[in-house]
């Protein structure tokens, strides 16, 4: 088959000569030239966005049509990175399982080329979600072998944002799904949620039967701890009236949710300090590995609402010190932190010393749970 007019004013972009076309009686829109691609196929690769709805719009369009090396427009769009014809066209019926000659899906083409968003809007969108569940065979818990970082469907859902509640429910609801499923970082769909503050995923996950809320990462971080780091108040709320939730739990740095709240010195530390205090089963005199408790690291940080919090607690011990020999006090003489120095001496029974030092460093979770840039949504220890 040769170019028709169609095919050279979609590949070209000309947009008002595709539309005179498709006008004429008896179009045929499903036409292909000699190496096999459509209309809609070349405007895809192009990333004609107007002429690609044009094209969806019309009656008999056939979507899945595939080319000579076995691409459809998905795979095409979805190889480009052009987002808002991927969108479009998952929109449409598109088969989401076909591959090419390659044995490469759409997927696999945003994956490899690096398109991040794509691959995240492949995932949550509720198309997908839905064709995802209904497969024979169940994929719900299918990783796919391009995605470098190992994540599932379920995980890249509570990556997203719009439609990803929706996205989440359905894969959570779907016969076989395995919630507890990790990424090479060790990440499940808890944790990533939970620390990009996302409450309604949150939520679903939390009351999926199954769900295990203290998994660790390989830096043994659980979502409460990822939570209380960057301060997600609501989060760490949910997660605290989790049945089975172990609060003391630490990383590999000995750091408890307590801890990193303590550091974390947000607008809403204070609010989780207090929401983690407020646990039965809160050891708020656990120490990391260099021995500092989170009343030491709230007042070395100058963590005023914090410090203010811990030393309500009954059960605090004020005058612990770390592996240096230095109480909480001494931390907050040393940092010039004068409201926490305040606090502190109020306490009954607290050791007042004179000392000079400086504030050492607090270091950082292992596993960026913030770079999130969606262009290849990478995520480093």
């Amino acid at each position: 088959m040769g170019e028709t007019a169609l095919i050279l004013a979609s590949q070209a972009g000309q947009k008002g000569i595709s539309e005179l076309l498709c006008k004429e009686p008896g179009i045929n829109i499903n036409l292909c030239d000699k190496d096999g691609q459509t209309a809609l196929i070349l405007a895809s690769k192009a990333g004609h966005e107007s002429i690609c709805m044009l094209l969806c719009t019309m009656p008999g369009i056939e979507v899945n049509l595939r080319d000579e090396g076995q691409r459809t427009a998905l795979m095409w769009a979805s190889a480009n990175g052009h987002k808002p014809i991927v969108a479009m066209l998952l929109s449409a019926p598109s088969n989401i399982y076909l591959a090419d000659k390659d044995g490469k899906t759409a997927l696999s083409h945003a994956t490899l080329g690096g398109h991040g968003e794509i691959a995240q809007l492949f995932h949550s969108h509720p198309s997908t979600i839905e064709a995802l569940c209904s497969a024979p065979g169940s994929k719900v818990n299918q990783v796919d072998s391009t995605d470098k970082y190992g994540r599932n469907a379920l995980i890249w859902a509570a990556l997203g944002s719009t439609g990803s509640e929706r996205a989440t429910m359905s894969l959570c609801m779907a016969e076989g799904i395995n919630v507890n499923l990790a990424d090479k970082g060790g990440a499940t769909a808890l944790m990533w949620a939970s620390s990009q503050g996302n409450e309604a995923t949150v939520k679903i996950l939390c009351a999926t039967p199954g769900i295990d809320v203290n998994q660790a990462d390989n830096d043994r971080s659980t979502a409460l701890i990822l939570a209380s780091a960057v301060s997600h108040e609501g989060v760490v709320q949910i997660l605290c009236t989790t049945p089975g939730i172990d609060v003391n739990m630490a990383d590999t740095d000995g750091r408890t949710a307590l801890m990193w709240a303590a550091i974390a010195y947000g607008d809403t530390s204070g609010s989780i300090t207090e929401i983690l205090c407020a646990m039965p089963e809160i050891d708020v005199n656990l120490v990391d590995d260099d021995g500092k408790t989170a009343l030491i690291w709230a007042a070395s940080e100058g963590n005023e609402a914090a410090a203010n919090i811990l030393c309500a607690t009954p059960s605090i011990h004020v005058n612990l010190a770390d592996r240096d020999g230095k109480t909480a006090l001494m931390w907050a003489l040393s940092g010039g932190h004068d409201a926490v120095i305040e606090i502190l001496q109020r306490v009954s029974g607290i050791v007042d010393p004179t000392f000079e030092g400086t504030q050492d460093s607090v270091g950082d979770l292992g596993y960026d749970y913030t770079d999130l840039s969606r262009t290849d949504t990478q995520i480093t220890h």
